[in-house]
């Protein structure tokens, strides 16, 4: 298992910089703490992006590796070690919209200073299936600014600006976003969701640091990232109802920040395929 690409900062896992393009500027709206920004890759941007961190996010190569390094000494014939790796392995290529999102989440983590230590797909029990809740959930900042992070993403072909998923329906991009901004409700429970799993692990001290900014802010300090997905021609129309929305009375302690990251025309529908085709090993 090849885990090149993800790197350890300061006890944090980072991704490989040289991998995740910042992408050419096309667009921005706004000044902080609210903000919006479109950015466009080239196609050999996302090819490399592809082969190494969004891959190693989608497989979850860090712990496939755990728990590979926790059973090594386990099988004690060859039928049992081929039947471990059969269990690891990877065999089902991934939805789009989940590639989508490894790719929203290794710009955030790269580009924005965001950390998302306990992968979503973890806690799926059924493949192909997905969970209630913030797409992130995770930190943002460093040291004694450090604050929890939540992420939605949205990964669209639709040729409309902005596309339906961020418009309409209860779970659209704008509906998710108000939520979390307005609903402290929502934000402690994943605040405890991320504390159930962060006993033992080399990010309880950051878990503690953002707990801390959280209570004494009456839980307002926090980052909120909305990302959506596209290959179509880059326009601000995709964010700036989004961005209208979410300025409207919001708590300058709370940063808000909408990201729209454009790929090359009619890619979306042949990332599960590519990522499976260069990264499912973690050797591409």
């Amino acid at each position: 298992m090849n885990l090149e690409n993800l790197l350890v900062v300061d006890g944090l896992f980072k991704v490989d910089s040289m991998n995740v393009a910042v992408g050419k500027v096309e667009y921005m709206l706004g000044t902080s703490p609210i903000t919006g920004c479109g950015v466009s890759w080239s196609g050999e941007e996302l090819d490399v992006a592809l082969a190494g961190p969004v891959a190693a996010i989608v497989f979850d190569h860090e712990g496939t590796a755990d728990v590979a390094a926790l059973l090594e000494s386990l099988p004690s014939t060859d039928f049992e070690s081929d039947e471990l790796v059969k269990i690891l392995d990877v065999d089902e290529q991934p939805n789009d919209w989940e590639v989508g999102e490894a790719i929203a989440e290794s710009y955030l983590i790269q580009h924005r200073d965001a950390f998302f230590p306990w992968p979503h797909a973890r806690d799926i029990r059924k493949p192909k299936s997905s969970l209630p809740g913030a797409d992130m959930i995770g930190f943002h900042g460093k040291d004694d600014d450090i604050r929890f992070a939540f992420g939605e993403v949205k990964t669209s072909q639709e040729q409309k600006y902005p596309p339906q998923v961020v418009r309409h329906g209860e779970h659209s991009l704008n509906k998710q976003l108000s939520d979390l901004r307005n609903k402290k409700h929502l934000r402690d429970k994943a605040l405890k969701y991320l504390g159930f799993r962060a006993t033992n692990t080399v990010w309880n001290k950051t878990y503690q640091s953002a707990v801390k900014n959280y209570l004494k802010t009456g839980g307002v300090c926090v980052a909120i990232f909305g990302v959506l997905v596209r290959d179509v021609t880059p326009n601000p129309d995709d964010l700036e109802t989004t961005w209208k929305l979410l300025s409207e009375n919001c708590h300058e302690k709370t940063l808000i920040e909408l990201w729209a990251i454009y790929l090359p025309p009619r890619s979306i529908d042949s990332l599960g395929n590519k990522v499976m085709a260069v990264g499912k090993g973690g050797d591409a």
